[in-house]
């Protein structure tokens, strides 16, 4: 479940109804096993948000909350050695959730891995993404980590801005991930810790 991906981008056209920020206190923490439903139901509604055209729709419709809820409750009860999973919380409710811990595969010592970032629709571009990516970087650098990066599919332009934005730049490494129909193509991002 860990193998995750960015989504930070709305559909051109696609008008949510967006939650004023204003008044709510963003809080960050861990997870607790009665918010494994709601990063289950945050996890599908970003996905659908963001791959919708990208992935198959019948992916994407067949993705089903109470299963994910289940995995969400497995990670949160014993969660895999190394990794971090935080969610924010925007006036009480839960609204997104990052995940960062060590590298898959083959990387340079002391770098880490920002495996996930999802919030649900209705919460981006209020700046509760930045909060989580934030404690993202504060917690890959508390787990010794001097660098990190993350892969993004390669047209999600909100994403890719987003990343951006906070010092992730594109490396120049691309992969084609097969694990979903059709595979996606992914650019690398990463940044370096001071």
């Amino acid at each position: 479940m860990w193998k995750s991906h960015s989504t930070h981008r709305r559909e051109a056209g696609n008008q949510r109804r967006r939650r004023p920020l204003r008044n709510r206190r963003v809080v960050i923490r861990p997870p607790a096993e009665q918010d494994a439903p709601r990063l289950a139901e945050i996890h599908i509604a970003a996905w659908r948000a963001a791959y919708r055209g990208v992935m198959t729709d019948e992916f994407l419709d067949g993705l089903d909350v109470e299963h994910r809820s289940e995995i969400w409750l497995s990670r949160i009860i014993e969660p895999p050695v190394g990794f971090v999973c935080l969610l924010a919380e925007a006036g009480g409710e839960v609204a997104g959730f990052v995940i960062v811990g060590p590298p898959d595969g083959d990387a340079e010592p002391g770098t880490g891995k920002l495996y996930a970032i999802n919030l649900r629709p209705e919460f981006w571009a209020q700046g509760i993404g930045t909060e989580l990516i934030k404690a993202a970087e504060d917690q890959l650098v508390q787990l010794g980590y001097s660098r990190a990066f993350l892969w993004v599919e390669h047209n999600n332009d909100r994403a890719i801005r987003f990343y951006t934005s906070r010092g992730w730049e594109h490396d120049g490494v691309i992969q084609k991930d097969m694990t979903f129909d059709p595979p996606l193509m992914e650019n690398r991002h990463s940044r370096t810790f001071r």
